[in-house]
């Protein structure tokens, strides 16, 4: 157990990077979202993705080398270091591997969390009525595909006869539409 203590102090920051990027990558944020803001997001920064795949590499890499060159962790033979700086690189290009193939759907997640911090603004569309789930409580609207509104049944009555309606959706920080309720 007191190894165990040992190695989670020795490698907090890496342990934590490592976390972090597991919890935005596996979590999803997309509730409250329609689908096709999301694509459209997306689509706007995939061309940065290399770029912050490249800037994270090289981040880890810079902490890794700074690590091995402090004195806070003594090495007392060369094939010691030299075994070290092989195995510390290994792991860094495991790790920006994971980040590449993983990249898009964790700076989607980090994104959608972030954007529903604080709104900015509101926003009003107009979409055609599918139908009432009654089992789910969601009214099904269509855009795109059909994507689904936490609504009562109540609410639903007073919209049963129209065919279109409107939705106020918040802005967020990077301006994606989020939580739609019904506009009055």
């Amino acid at each position: 157990m007191t190894r165990f203590i040992r190695i989670v102090k020795k490698y907090y920051s890496i342990i934590a990077v490592i976390g972090i990027t597991i919890a935005l990558y596996l979590i999803r944020y997309e509730s409250g979202y329609f689908k096709s803001d999301i694509e459209t997001f997306q689509n706007a920064v995939k061309k940065y993705n290399p770029i912050i795949g490249f800037l994270f590499l090289i981040i880890i890499s810079v902490y890794i080398t700074i690590y091995i060159l402090t004195d806070k962790f003594r090495l007392k033979s060369k094939s010691d270091k030299k075994e070290f700086v092989i195995y510390n690189s290994f792991f860094t290009i495991l790790l920006t591997i994971a980040i590449f193939i993983s990249i898009d759907g964790t700076i989607t997640n980090a994104a959608l969390l972030i954007n529903k911090l604080k709104s900015y603004d509101t926003i009003e569309r107009s979409y055609k009525v599918g139908f009432y789930d009654n089992e789910k409580n969601k009214l099904v609207v269509l855009d795109r595909d059909f994507q689904h509104i936490d609504m009562n049944q109540k609410t639903y009555n007073l919209i049963k006869s129209d065919t279109v309606i409107q939705l106020k959706f918040e802005i967020g920080v990077f301006k994606i539409p989020f939580d739609p309720i019904l506009a009055k």
